[in-house]
């Protein structure tokens, strides 16, 4: 079975590439990784890493309009995908942008003019149900209409594809975490760098409105002195939440601690007592699936979440959702895990039990190579 993954995520070692890597687990499987040469997100250009020894084989190409566009609408072409598809031939396309994306248009027509037996398999994360303009509903029609399989993030996303008319194979396969690297602390008493009579809330993630991180601040105001948050990340939104913080007068109670670069990130998930995403939903975005619960969760730390979008459906049983923007809610709920040890330590080591299970790349791995083989 040979499979080509095309997907701008895999221009990352960390979050494309470890399910590229699961897949070679599969020795009647050959895999052709199809990447930009470089890509532009969230402020910054990303280019690919060597792939030496890899297992698969990697490729990357200079794309056209290789950025996510406004509203994130993802623009981009391969201009030398047809030759790569005469000569590779794969049993499977896996698809891994939005069926209403540029690239995703290119690869239906494709497909379409070859004429051969490739099965195409499409992936979304998009969970509310509107009406794109033009030409992108006509792009998402026709390219469910050319899919053989649909590959859904969540339930949420999963109900989208079915009310724009998908009636082909669905299949729900979340985002995949690294354990090996998230896991737990050996020996917590002493690693951990924060004062033993602090309780520390983290925050992971993008600051913008959306985040719901105004929610956050504000819930500390309801709670004992000694508990602290820390935020990590960068986005248009943190000088209003630096103002915030200010006006207070939380600024001994919460830090900003900017980009945490990922090889520090699971010493600053097990440095806290508690991870937070309080996001709320919009007209045109909620939730799609909140990778650092799943993080967080490897290592072995309670979660805490808004009902926004996908964030119960990653939290199962092993954190606490509250209603979104209910702020006393939330100070209700954090108050909760401040007041019982024994509930944080419980819903932890639930919480590394669904990410061995769950969110694995070892089990992402093994679901993605079974929906290939049911195409065929």
């Amino acid at each position: 079975m040979k499979v080509l993954l095309i997907a701008h995520s895999c221009i990352s070692p960390f979050w494309g590439v470890p399910r590229a890597k699961a897949l070679t687990a599969f020795s009647d499987m050959k895999l052709c990784v199809l990447t930009p040469s470089r890509w532009f997100e969230y402020g910054r250009w990303q280019r690919p890493l060597s792939m030496d020894e890899s297992g698969f084989l990697y490729l990357s190409q200079r794309i056209l309009f290789p950025k996510s566009g406004p509203a994130k609408w993802y623009l981009h072409v391969y201009p030398k995908l047809a030759s790569l598809m005469s000569s590779f031939r794969p049993d499977v396309v896996d698809l891994w942008e939005e069926p209403w994306s540029m690239v995703s248009f290119q690869v239906a027509c494709l497909l379409s003019l070859l004429r051969n037996q490739t099965r195409l398999l499409v992936e979304t994360e998009q969970n509310i149900r509107r009406s794109l303009p033009p030409p992108f509903e006509s792009i998402r029609n026709f390219v469910f209409r050319r899919s053989c399989g649909v590959v859904c993030r969540s339930h949420g996303a999963a109900d989208v594809a079915r009310r724009c008319g998908y009636r082909g194979c669905v299949e729900i396969i979340p985002n995949g975490v690294d354990i090996h690297f998230f896991r737990p602390d050996r020996h917590p008493s002493s690693h951990r760098r924060n004062p033993p009579d602090t309780f520390t809330i983290a925050y992971s993630g993008r600051l913008t409105q959306e985040k719901g991180v105004d929610d956050l601040i504000d819930s500390l105001k309801d709670l004992p002195v000694s508990v602290q948050c820390h935020i990590a990340g960068e986005g248009p939104h943190e000088n209003e939440l630096r103002k915030h913080v200010m006006n207070d007068g939380l600024n001994d109670r919460v830090r900003f601690l900017g980009r945490v670069e990922r090889e520090s990130l699971p010493g600053f998930y097990r440095d806290s007592d508690v991870l937070v995403l309080p996001s709320h939903t919009t007209a045109t975005w909620k939730e799609q699936f909140g990778r650092v619960l799943a993080e967080a969760q490897a290592c072995g730390i309670p979660v805490v979440g808004s009902d926004s979008g996908a964030i119960p459906e990653v939290i199962g049983e092993a954190g606490l959702v509250f209603p979104e923007g209910n702020r006393r809610k939330l100070s209700e709920t954090l108050q909760l895990l401040f007041d019982n040890e024994e509930l944080r330590i419980r819903l932890g080591n639930i919480g590394r039990h669904q990410a061995e299970t769950l969110y694995s790349w070892e089990t992402v791995g093994r679901r993605y190579y079974s929906m290939y083989q049911s195409l065929l």
